[in-house]
């Protein structure tokens, strides 16, 4: 795990440095748990595609990280699936 840690905190340290703009990540809840730890995000979008399956694996690991974000934005898309962006700035 001190590895992935060690990875997770050169990453952040290398966008950090880029003078680019902004950066869209791609990842699990793990990958974006790390970040957030780190206070390495400002945003995250999250795609809700209900489906009733009787169990499935949480959106975030138990972590024991506590946040409020600010809900910014939602939209309604097709087949019932639901978009929400929230901001942690």
């Amino acid at each position: 795990m001190a590895r992935i840690r060690g990875y997770v905190e050169a990453l952040i340290a290398e966008l950090r440095a880029l003078d680019d703009g902004d950066v869209w990540m791609l990842g699990g809840g793990r990958l974006q748990a790390a970040f957030l730890e780190r206070g390495a995000l400002d945003d995250i979008e999250i795609y809700v595609m209900p489906e009733i399956i009787g169990g499935g694996v949480p959106l975030f690991p138990a972590t024991g990280l506590r946040l409020s974000p600010k809900l910014i934005e939602t939209k309604a898309l097709d087949k019932g699936c639901v978009y929400l962006r929230y901001n942690f700035s």
